[in-house]
């Protein structure tokens, strides 16, 4: 959904279907469209990290330098 245009194969359609509802697939679907809004927005502005996220690989002594 994130690609433009945003076509969605039948074959992946049909697995989604057999996983989730039709509610579910709206909620899904309405969530990946408002994170492509924010990266895109976040793009346009020039919107950097935060640095909230840390690679689980990294030790707690290395998360805080």
């Amino acid at each position: 959904m994130a690609a433009t245009p945003s076509n969605i194969s039948d074959e992946l359609y049909s697995r989604l279907r057999a996983q989730f509802s039709d509610e579910q697939l709206m909620a899904l679907s309405a969530q990946i469209a408002f994170e492509n809004f924010r990266a895109r927005l976040n793009r346009v502005f020039d919107v950097g990290s935060d640095e909230l996220y840390k690679p689980a690989s990294q030790s707690p002594a290395q998360a805080h330098v």
